[in-house]
């Protein structure tokens, strides 16, 4: 059975993140949001395709860290055709290499202000509402 999903227009439409590249990706599917945590370090056996990437401090801290081909592989393995987009949070800066890849792969990359758990929860909490699963009767 297909996971639900929500259409990225719509949630675009409900937040008013920042586009950092303008790559229309709004025909895409959302099914949640995560943070990536060992797939930083190349354990990528159980990636979370159709879902949105959140990076905060400690992932792109953690990023900046690593060597150039680290970094270049990384950020090569999070921007799958699958990954309906990348939430830079904190108002940090989104490094060079991962804009210069999202625009050769047309992932869609946004920026919030927020903190990563605020980003994640209003996320997580308007994506419960929309996939909620509804009863209707009818009477008569």
């Amino acid at each position: 059975m297909e996971k639900p999903k929500v259409k990225l227009n719509s949630l675009l439409k409900h937040f008013s993140y920042e586009k950092i590249n303008s790559e229309d990706k709004s025909f895409k599917n959302v099914q949640g949001v995560y943070r990536p945590g060992l797939e930083l370090v190349g354990f990528n056996d159980y990636m979370e395709y159709h879902k949105g990437i959140i990076l905060g401090s400690k992932e792109i801290t953690f990023i900046s860290k690593q060597d150039e081909e680290k970094r270049k592989d990384c950020y090569e393995f999070l921007t799958n055709e699958n990954i309906p987009f990348i939430l830079i949070t904190n108002g940090l800066e989104c490094p060079n290499e991962l804009k210069e890849i999202c625009l050769k792969k047309n992932v869609l990359l946004l920026s919030s202000k927020k903190d990563s758990l605020e980003v994640i929860g209003e996320l997580s909490q308007y994506m419960y509402e929309k996939l909620a699963n509804r009863k209707m009767i009818h009477g008569t």
